[in-house]
């Protein structure tokens, strides 16, 4: 009877608490079946079953899997790139709640291929790398779990989703929990609270991280404060009909209570765990209660209740392969054998113990095996070398009884070893020489790069250039054009600050590349009164803030652009495009102009009196053949000159490829 009031009793708190789970939830995949009975193409059935599956997993997985399952038909190579993306996404958020993390972790790679190819890829590797992480978290390789957070961390960071980054956050500091790095862990899922509560997101998913965070609390033993975060993840939990993390959070709870010493209130607390698990028929959250439960047993000196509780917690875990746990529990039924004095019981719990850390070590213990057992073969075969080798010396010895061939083959011996001597030395020093050699040409090879490198500097800000600028931004105060020399003098000196700084780098940044070549370019068009437009293009799969070049490499090519060929345009506007791309791992930019072209140029140039140096191409070209060299690299420069349909010249083309 107590028994049977007691399921009554959880079962109309049960109802109170949870008799609006999945309205919500509901209302939104019924609109969603509406759409699907509708007359919709392929595609379109695949887009609303793929949103239907993400809306079952977290509360119906079974149901999110019929779904995915049912686009796995559907599903073809030519199929959106997103829907592949997302399928994957799904399928492995699915597998990891199942306990199947090989398969997770397939289907996370699987969606990190597809999105390499997708426009809105940072945002999908963000979510992939953090799944990656997720999963290693739950297997334990927390290592792992961090490494892959962290890449996920980076890319969140750039596409700037407050969502997305506070789950990034929130995993990381779970994954230091198990580390027992609590301030750490407390550091993060502070910061993803704040992110989500700032911007109004009071979803389960910061549920979650109030009951991580009260992890942090329990370990330094501040009670009250770990009860308030649990209290609050529970009152969420319930507004977003999310009754699968309750069973986590009562259990957490009831945990909490059990260390205050509130036994009664604890029990009660994990008994509702348990219902709730029961109810919703997840064997995998409900090994963690029961094992709650048989501590808080255990400690009310319940002890055959507490085995009854701890043998279902070792059950399950069997199950789901969380040896773990099972060790755990081995190791708490041991003790309590110990102290009920049956003794036989609880060698056989410590025997099940060893066998499960054997399972644990199984793999690193068999590769050990593996390696003495080789160590042994080959020992072994040595021995019998050595054996065979004595042998073979004594035959020779009985066979040899004169004196005087043993003396001939001492003489040979030392002869040979003589021998050997002399030639290993003149190796020995013929590599010495070589190297000493191949320092000295490394030597002048660097001197050779580091003085072309500070020749381009010097053509990039030559002389001739400052002193035209300065005229200019003189000009310009002489007219009373204040604005204007403002703003040359502004882009000037931030243009001698980027120059200068990209010469203290062998490489950098494409982006700051192309921010010293867009100043100077910008600078050339106003002294010569926007004579020319420019535009730079720069391809959308092509990482400029990570991708790095040899500095100073584009901006002579551009300038001869406008000073050869812009520059002596009569008819027209002058145009000048720059293109960045990537062709698998050579990054291509052209440089390309409708000037005069390169003969007309060189008619022009041999008439006038006054005739500009440009001599930063030819120390261009220099560097890029020392690069080559030094790092076996594939940079060249290609220049071709443009035809109108007359055959004139009509401008000039610079194509500059970069290994990467």
């Amino acid at each position: 009877m107590k028994k049977c009031n007691t399921k009554v009793r959880y079962f109309v708190l049960l109802t109170l608490l949870f008799s609006s789970i999945q309205i919500n939830a509901q209302s939104k995949s019924d609109s969603l079946k509406q759409v699907l009975k509708t007359q919709l193409s392929i595609d379109e059935q695949i887009k609303v079953k793929i949103q239907l599956a993400e809306l079952y997993l977290d509360n119906d997985p079974k149901k999110a899997k019929e779904y995915l399952d049912s686009v796995q038909l559907k599903l073809h190579k030519n199929s959106e790139t997103i829907f592949h993306i997302r399928y994957n996404i799904a399928q492995s958020i699915y597998y990891r709640m199942e306990g199947h993390f090989n398969d997770a972790k397939n289907y996370a790679e699987q969606a990190l291929v597809y999105a390499d190819s997708h426009m809105d890829s940072i945002e999908f590797k963000a979510k992939i790398y953090n799944s990656l992480g997720t999963i290693a978290d739950d297997e334990s390789n927390i290592q792992v779990a961090i490494k892959f957070h962290l890449i996920a961390l980076r890319y969140a960071e750039k596409y700037n989703n407050p969502t997305l980054l506070a789950t990034i956050l929130a995993g990381i500091g779970r994954a230091y929990l198990y580390l027992s790095e609590f301030d750490i862990a407390k550091g993060y899922l502070t910061r993803a609270i704040a992110i989500k509560e700032q911007n109004n997101q009071y979803d389960f998913h910061l549920a979650s991280y109030y009951t991580n965070l009260s992890n942090c609390y329990d370990a330094e033993a501040n009670y009250e404060e770990s009860l308030y975060y649990l209290d609050k993840s529970i009152e969420l939990n319930k507004s977003n009909n999310n009754s699968l993390n309750l069973i986590t959070v009562y259990n957490n709870k009831a945990y909490t209570l059990f260390l205050m010493n509130n036994l009664p209130e604890a029990e009660t607390t994990v008994q509702l765990a348990l219902f709730l698990a029961d109810s919703l028929n997840v064997e995998l959250e409900a090994m963690f209660p029961y094992s709650t439960y048989a501590e808080i047993l255990f400690a009310q000196n319940r002890v055959k209740k507490a085995s009854l509780m701890m043998e279902k917690s070792i059950e399950l875990s069997k199950n789901y392969n969380d040896l773990y746990l099972a060790k755990y529990n081995l190791d708490l039924l041991y003790n309590i054998n110990l102290k009920n004095g049956d003794y036989k019981q609880a060698l056989d719990y410590f025997q099940q113990k060893s066998v499960v850390i054997d399972s644990i070590y199984n793999i690193k213990s068999r590769k050990e095996v593996e390696r003495l057992a080789l160590e042994y073969e080959t020992e072994k075969k040595n021995k019998e070398i050595e054996l065979l080798n004595k042998e073979s010396r004594i035959n020779e010895i009985e066979l040899k009884k004169s004196n005087q061939l043993q003396a001939a083959f001492l003489f040979a011996t030392v002869l040979a070893l003589l021998v050997l001597f002399l030639l290993w030395s003149r190796q020995k020093n013929k590599v010495k020489t070589d190297k000493l050699l191949k320092q000295a040409m490394e030597q002048d090879f660097e001197k050779k790069l580091a003085e072309s490198e500070m020749q381009a500097l010097r053509a990039q800000m030559n002389p001739h250039f400052l002193f035209n600028c300065l005229n200019s931004i003189n000009s310009f105060i002489i007219k009373n054009e204040q604005e204007q020399a403002s703003e040359y003098l502004s882009k000037f000196s931030k243009l001698i600050r980027c120059v200068l700084n990209n010469s203290k780098s062998s490489k950098v940044t494409l982006a700051n590349e192309l921010e010293a070549l867009e100043l100077y370019i910008e600078m050339e068009a106003l002294r010569f009164s926007n004579k020319f437009e420019y535009k730079i293009k720069v391809d959308s799969e092509v990482e400029k803030d990570y991708i790095e070049i040899p500095p100073l490499i584009i901006q002579p090519y551009v300038e001869n652009s406008i000073w050869h060929g812009l520059m002596h345009k009569k008819e027209g506007i002058g145009i000048l495009l720059i293109e960045i791309k990537k062709e698998n791992d050579i990054l291509v930019c052209t440089v390309e102009d409708n000037g005069i072209g390169r003969e007309a140029a060189l008619k022009l140039k041999s008439k006038s009196a006054v005739k500009r140096k440009s001599f930063g191409m030819n120390i261009t070209k220099e560097r890029l053949n020392y690069i080559n060299q030094k790092y076996k690299a594939r940079t060249n420069i290609e220049v071709i000159d443009l035809k109108d349909t007359m055959q004139k010249g009509s401008g000039t083309r610079v194509i500059i490829k970069i290994e990467l």
